[in-house]
This record gives structure tokens, sequence and C-alpha cells, in this order.
């Protein structure tokens, strides 16, 4: 980033909001299909013993990740208009007030956090409507299901803290490359 800064260069700038725009919106797709499912949810009965949806507890959650969900919405909508205004300078800009360049990075954090809010939230939600359901097998399934989730959860984070160790250490040589 401080690179592409210091030299100028508008079709390294142009590939990153490209880079940047197509990820939004994927997010955004994914967002808008999590808010139609969960309104589904929201306003049927369960159809099966299996799990119930329509007990207090998994109806919040449900509701949680409907409402995280349209936030992600929103928030990538307002990202979108973001990176279609700015160009370079007003990056450049942005950068001489550490409150603005702080704000930034924080909406382009928000999509992303809100749809896994909500993927958490439908997931807590799910597990307590079989929970509150009437068979036991599909408790053991929940249990397991809930097993290989952390387990991936767990290894996702893992594989992210050595990606950023080894991001920090690559910084750290090339800073001390120089004379």
């Amino acid at each position: 980033m401080e690179k592409l800064v210091k030299d100028k260069n508008e079709q390294e700038w142009s590939e990153l909001k490209g880079r940047l725009a197509d990820r939004t919106a994927n997010i955004n797709i994914l967002s808008g299909l999590a808010v139609a499912a969960s309104a589904t949810y929201l306003v049927s009965n369960s159809p099966t013993d299996f799990a119930d949806w329509n007990h207090q507890f998994p109806y919040f959650f449900i509701a949680g990740a409907n409402g995280s969900a349209m936030l992600s919405v929103l928030s990538g909508l307002g990202l979108l208009i973001i990176l279609n205004m700015m160009n370079l300078n007003s990056f450049r800009e942005m950068q001489k007030w550490w409150l603005s360049y702080m704000l930034l990075f924080i909406l382009l954090m928000m999509p992303l956090f809100f749809l896994a809010f909500a993927s958490v939230a439908a997931g807590v939600g799910w597990i307590w409507a079989i929970w509150f359901g009437d068979k036991t097998w599909m408790k053991v399934v929940a249990f397991l299901a809930c097993t290989v989730g952390i387990f991936t959860a767990l290894v996702i984070c893992g594989v992210l803290l050595y990606v950023a160790r080894a991001l920090v250490a690559a910084d750290d040589s090339r800073h001390s490359d120089r004379p």
C-alpha cells in the first residue's frame, strides 16, 4: 500500500479497487441469500419434528442472523459506493488523517464481519432448534457438526496466524535491508 501511494501507480490502484469491489459484491450476494433464507424461516412453521425454530431462543438467533445479514448488505453497498468514488489522490489525502484511514479500514471489514456473525447466529439458532426438536439422532448429528465446525474454525485461525506471522517477518526483513 505504501509503495502504491508513493509511486502514484494508477493501474495498481485500479486493480486493487477492482479486487475489493469484487470481494464486496460476492459478500453482498451471499448476504442477500442469507437474508432471504432466514426470512423464510422466520415466517414459516416448522414442517417436521426434527427442529423447532418457532421456539423463542432459536427464533431470536435466526432473527439476529437476518438482521446481521441485512447490515452486511448495507455496509457492503456503502463500501461499493465509496470505492467507486475514490481515486488515488483521495486515498492519499485520507492517509494524512488517521481517523479517516481507520474508518475506511473498519468499513472494509464490516460486510465480512456481519456475514460471519450472521452465519454464527444462524448456526446457533439451528442447533437450538434441533435441541428443542424431538429426534435424538438429530441431536447427535448436530453435536458432530459442531465438533467439525469448531475444528475447522481452529484450523482456519491457525493458518491465519501463520500467514500473519509470515507477512510480518517478510515486512521486517524488507525493512532491515534498507540502509
